[in-house]
């Protein structure tokens, strides 16, 4: 798209001073979720710095060498996230709606971009059927979740002809 970025950086690129084993992580790891790094330094929606987040993910032990198997991470796409704001000097949302959802008309995608009506997104429930609530009703930083799912919680809005209709079960 814009040429600022290829899969093939390593994350050292981006992030200085990172720990021996952390230096051949390359974005493409991380989309794979083959980076070795574990799956989350917290709970989800816990409060948490960027710069706390990093220490966290940076001072933790791969839980696997890079690239030699898989295992889903949050931190991952949290990483990349930090990576698109830093080459974007962008919020990510807005990086992601301006350059992905809007020219794609998915205008009903994001979690706080301008006009995004919070009445039509979807409620989350846990397995025993009790009422989770949506993303938006959990402690957020300023204008998205914190880093443990920074790019990882948007959240689809539901088109007004079916927003009514639709019942958990």
């Amino acid at each position: 798209m814009q040429g600022k970025l290829s899969i093939d950086d390593k994350i050292s690129k981006y992030f200085g001073g990172l720990p021996l084993d952390k230096q051949q992580i390359s974005i493409h790891d991380l989309l794979r979720h083959q980076s070795g790094l574990i799956s989350n330094v917290g709970r989800d929606f816990e409060k948490i710095s960027e710069k706390e987040f990093l220490d966290k993910v940076f001072n933790s032990e791969l839980q696997f060498p890079v690239g030699s198997s898989f295992s889903y991470s949050n931190i991952g796409y949290s990483l990349l996230a930090v990576i698109v704001e830093k080459t974007s000097n962008q919020s990510y949302e807005i990086f992601i709606y301006e350059n992905l959802c809007k020219p794609s008309q998915m205008e009903m995608t994001g979690y706080t971009r301008p006009a995004f009506d919070n009445n039509l997104i979807a409620v989350g429930y846990e397995r025993d059927n009790k009422l989770w609530g949506k993303p938006t009703d959990k402690e957020w930083d300023t204008s998205s979740p914190y880093w443990h799912l920074k790019a990882m919680a948007a959240s689809f809005q539901l088109p007004k002809t079916y927003s009514n209709g639709i019942s958990a079960y």
